[in-house]
Formats: C-alpha cells, structure tokens, sequence
C-alpha cells in the first residue's frame, strides 16, 4: 500500500487513532495491513516502532529495531523514544549513551538534557554526590557547558572535577 493515495492516508490515519486510543494490538495490526506485514522505513519505522514498543511482550524487539535505526538514521525524535524506552526497561547504561549521543547535536540538546534531568530526579534525595557520579556529572557538564568545551573538563584532574560535582549537586539538592 502506498500512502500517497487517499485509502493509504486513511489507513494510516486509523493506525495512528487506534495508537492513541491505547488500542495497542489493533494499531499494530493495522499499520502490518498497511505496509503488507513488513516495517516501514524511515521516518514511519520510529512511528511504528514506537507503537510496538508499547506491547510488552514486542518491546525488546522495538528496542532493537529502534537502536538499529539509531545507528543508520540517527534523530532527535529516534534516540529521545529509544532513551526513554532504555531507561525504563532498567537499562540504564544504554539509555544515558544515547542521552549523550542527543546532547552533541544542536537540536536534540534541550531535550536530552530534559530527560537526563528527570533521572537524576528520581535519585534518592540526599545521597552521597559521588554514589551517582557516573550518572550527575555528564549532566551538569551537558548544562553547565556547551558540549564542544566538556572535553577540556574531562582532561581536568579527576579531584577538581569531583570537587566541582559534589557543590554542583549539594547546590542543586538544597
């Protein structure tokens, strides 16, 4: 089906309202229908695999489908769905790299920084500032520095950057 025509617009309009509509199961089915049971490419396969991805039992499969989408057409909207998707699945690690990945770019800035702040939110308050050092300081760097200087802060001696974390964060705690 091509979705230049009108029923290919339609159909696709059905698939995305059954998305919306929570109607999970339905809207996959219908955007298979659509592409004659293959993956769209592009733009429309984040579409899709965003859908996907909210089936529990699809969403490793998304995941994957989505880092390798990643890794050939990498976007804003792409590694932000992928980020999310990551951190909620307790893979932690994964998810902050693609944070990283969306911080270098110009437009994927504001939101990584968004997300990655929502994380360090759910921190347990009051915690010793070097217990989450790997995940707080790329963080403040990313804020507190434009991305291309956060190499010149990385060569800084590893005490001045701790330094520099713990009263940037006890800052931000109180």
């Amino acid at each position: 089906m091509t979705l230049a025509g009108s029923i290919g617009r339609q159909q696709l309009q059905e698939a995305r309202l059954l998305a919306v509509a929570g109607k999970t199961s339905e809207a996959i089915a219908a955007y298979k229908k659509l592409f004659n049971g293959h993956p769209p490419q592009g733009d429309m396969a984040v579409e899709y695999w965003s859908v996907v991805s909210s089936d529990p039992a699809q969403r490793n499969q998304a995941i994957k489908a989505l880092s390798a989408l990643n890794q050939q057409y990498p976007s804003t909207q792409l590694r932000s769905k992928l980020a999310q998707l990551l951190l909620a699945n307790g893979r932690r690690e994964e998810g902050f790299k693609v944070l990283e990945q969306m911080a270098r770019s110009r437009d994927g800035r504001s939101e990584a920084s968004g997300l990655w702040y929502d994380q360090i939110s759910s921190l347990p308050h009051r915690t010793v500032p070097c217990k989450h050092y790997n995940v707080t300081f790329p963080f403040l760097l990313m804020v507190i520095t434009p991305i291309k200087h956060a190499a010149n802060w990385r060569i800084c001696s590893k005490n001045w950057q701790t330094q520099l974390f713990a009263s940037e964060l006890m800052r931000w705690l109180q």
